[in-house]
């Protein structure tokens, strides 16, 4: 009787350490899930104040060229220096130039 008593015990504790490791696990991967969040908020803020056309990097260089003549010269910078520090597309860094040296 003893030793089942004692077998039940070690099931126990095995048991409650078991659930004590999954849930320290499960509470890391939590955090890591949220930190991940906050990085992708804080990344999509920043491109926001970078680039003034809404939506930038889910466009292509049409989409965009339609935009840039809205641009005051201080924007079209802004996207030209983003534009040269992500995708850096030719055309596209050609045409906000001819756009700047026009607004000039």
């Amino acid at each position: 009787m003893q030793a089942a008593s004692q077998a039940a015990s070690h099931s126990a504790q095995a048991a409650t350490q078991a659930g004590q490791q999954s849930a320290e696990t499960a509470n890391q991967t939590a955090q890591q899930n949220a930190q991940s969040v906050h990085e992708g908020v804080c990344n999509a803020e920043r491109a926001i104040a970078e680039v003034p056309i809404q939506g930038y990097d889910e466009l292509n260089v049409g989409e965009i060229a339609a935009r840039l003549d809205s641009l005051s010269a201080e924007e079209l910078e802004q996207v030209r220096k983003y534009e040269q520090r992500n995708k850096n597309r030719s055309t596209l860094i050609e045409q906000i130039n001819d756009r700047s040296n026009s607004a000039s």
